[in-house]
């Protein structure tokens, strides 16, 4: 997840909270940068931050749920939830979950996450969708 989308949730958090200790009547821009965005720009973009925001999250549950499942529930579950942070981050660091004999279900798990890390969630899901319910092309007439 880039940083830049926590930082927009939180600056939105932080509008959000400004606008509700407010009066109806005071107008409360939403600033980004050193600049101010209009109220429905702003609320669009935060709403679809915030979505992508809660699909990493599910899927570092998923995918935890599935470790532990996989795996035995003898491994401590924050070296897990680090190693699933790290892959679907691509950062290279782990804490020793996947060995060479880690089961292969896991090693494909973990090919996913850095495969969903390095694209973004969302052309995976668009890819997935795509896939399940049909391409169609759509020329503009």
């Amino acid at each position: 997840m880039k940083v830049n989308r926590i930082i927009l949730a939180y600056e939105g958090l932080i509008w959000w909270f400004k606008r509700f200790f407010v009066r109806g009547n005071v107008i409360v821009p939403f600033k980004h940068d050193g600049r101010a965005y209009p109220k429905k720009i702003s609320e669009l973009e935060l709403s679809k931050n915030m979505v992508i925001i809660v699909l990493y999250v599910l899927i570092v549950f998923l995918a935890l749920i599935f470790s532990l499942h996989v795996a035995g529930m003898e491994l401590l579950t924050e070296f897990v939830v680090f190693d699933i942070v790290s892959a679907i981050g691509n950062n290279g660091l782990g804490a020793g979950f996947i060995t060479s004999s880690s089961p292969i279900a896991i090693k494909w798990q973990f090919i996913l996450l850095m495969w969903i890390g390095r694209l973004e969630i969302l052309p995976v899901l668009i890819l997935f969708l795509g896939i399940v319910r049909g391409f169609e092309l759509r020329i503009p007439q």
